[in-house]
């Protein structure tokens, strides 16, 4: 059984993500800085040493834990003592064991008779998120922090897109206790009601290694839009890739296409770039899987309401992302993968090493 990944090891993914090291076409502006310093950063990231992000966040963490429990107790049992002997007797009866349920009750009861009305709301809540803190470790506190961390980064970047998220309650989990519902703030600022104009370039290239195999996806000039290649102007049709040819230059396989109003579907494309890799398979298994109305296709085209909003996100190109799982899980259903193994969970263990399976999935991932 697979285990599941840590609240560390998810933020760890997420930050890996969100710098986009893999992406071999971010070669520009910030994105050049940052690979300038890419093995400092996958240091921090990854480390184990005395400034990098998991030492840093445990450190600091017990330090600030440490610091307040010792504030939030010497509170407590000052007011334990004012309220009387019961109450003081109750309090270091608690002490002296914290998991003990039912001295923890009885000190609530203490309190709760002893303090008076208009203060007595206000020392049992923070008695009981003393005692509620007792009973989880750092790691259970650090595991919460990273959770928080995950949640505020993926407010401005999903999906490879880096934007103004929804600000709905739901989507920021942090439990505050002022009347907030984790909403910006509302800043004045110089431009502020001013108009501007986001400028957006396609990238006219794009290069990746398939097994051992330099892969060039390359955008050309003509179809139904001379300026394809940087294509700035905001036509209102969205715009298809359409195969022009793949050819081999210079040992590498140049796929070309052109921006169309009807693009080449991937199903049709695909066997076509298996074939010029190199690799001998039925594409179409790879490719179709079964349905109650017949065959459809694994990997998704864009679909018609791409510009529709969301979770406050444009939908785009979210619809055409296709996790390795999902697509090994697709692949082991089929009646062409059964001989790969007794059960679905082996036969997607031997889909790993699939050389056109692993193809289809880095070609697709940079098709997207």
């Amino acid at each position: 059984m697979t285990q599941e990944p840590s609240t560390f090891e998810l933020f760890q993914n997420f930050l890996r993500e969100m710098f986009q090291f893999d992406n071999n076409e971010l070669d520009f502006g910030l994105f050049k800085v940052l690979r300038l310093k890419r093995a400092f950063i996958e240091q921090f990231i990854n480390g184990d040493g005395e400034h990098d992000l998991r030492r840093i966040v445990s450190r600091e963490l017990a330090a600030i834990r440490s610091a307040d429990d010792a504030a939030e107790k010497q509170w407590l049992a000052n007011r334990c003592e004012l309220l009387g002997i019961k109450t003081r007797k109750a309090w270091e009866n608690a002490l002296a064991n914290l998991r003990d349920k039912a001295l923890n009750e009885a000190l609530r009861q203490a309190v709760q008779s002893a303090e008076e009305d208009d203060t007595r709301t206000l020392t049992l809540e923070r008695l009981d998120r003393w005692l509620q803190a007792q009973l989880h470790s750092t790691s259970h506190l650090e595991a919460q922090l990273y959770n928080y961390l995950l949640n505020f980064f993926e407010l401005y970047y999903q999906n490879g897109d880096f934007g103004y998220n929804s600000r709905a309650a739901s989507a920021f989990k942090v439990p505050y206790e002022a009347d907030y519902d984790g909403a910006d703030t509302l800043f004045h600022y110089k431009h502020k009601d001013c108009y501007y104009i986001k400028t957006a370039n396609s990238f006219p290239e794009v290069r990746l290694d398939v097994l051992g195999k330099k892969v060039v996806f390359r955008v050309q000039a003509g179809g139904d839009d001379e300026a394809t290649a940087q294509n700035n102007n905001k036509d209102v049709d969205i715009k298809f890739y359409k195969l022009v040819g793949i050819t081999e230059q210079d040992g590498e396989c140049i796929v070309s296409f052109q921006l169309t109003k009807s693009g080449t579907l991937k199903t049709e494309l695909y066997p076509q770039l298996l074939h010029a890799l190199g690799i001998t398979a039925d594409a179409r298994a790879y490719l179709w899987q079964k349905d109650k109305d017949g065959e459809k296709p694994i990997f998704k085209e864009l679909g018609k309401d791409h510009d529709k909003t969301e979770g406050g996100q444009v939908k785009g190109i979210n619809q055409l992302r296709l996790s390795a799982d999902s697509y090994r899980e697709a692949l082991a259903k089929q009646d062409a993968f059964k001989p790969l193994g007794r059960n679905a969970e082996d036969r997607q263990k031997a889909l790993e090493t699939d050389a056109a399976a692993q193809a289809l999935l880095q070609i697709d991932k940079a098709l997207n």
